[in-house]
């Protein structure tokens, strides 16, 4: 997973003051929030973002938004 889609899915779970995260094996994503409290999430607990994010790329990439406007 590319930074800029992972930093998207991080501060969607936990706002944009994080300290540190990671992603480790498996998918577990364990970040730092801004009270200095580690957290951890599964790859099901933040799944939905993931798809939330592809498709948004996808827009910013010149893809075309079919919704009419």
């Amino acid at each position: 997973m590319d930074d800029e889609r992972l930093k998207g899915i991080v501060e969607a779970l936990a706002g944009s003051n994080v300290l540190s995260y990671a992603l480790k094996a498996g998918g577990v994503l364990v970040l730092i929030d801004q009270a200095g409290r580690k957290r951890r999430y599964l790859p099901e607990d933040y799944r939905h973002l993931l798809r939330k994010a592809h498709k948004t790329a996808k827009l910013i990439e010149g893809g075309t938004n079919e919704q009419s406007q």
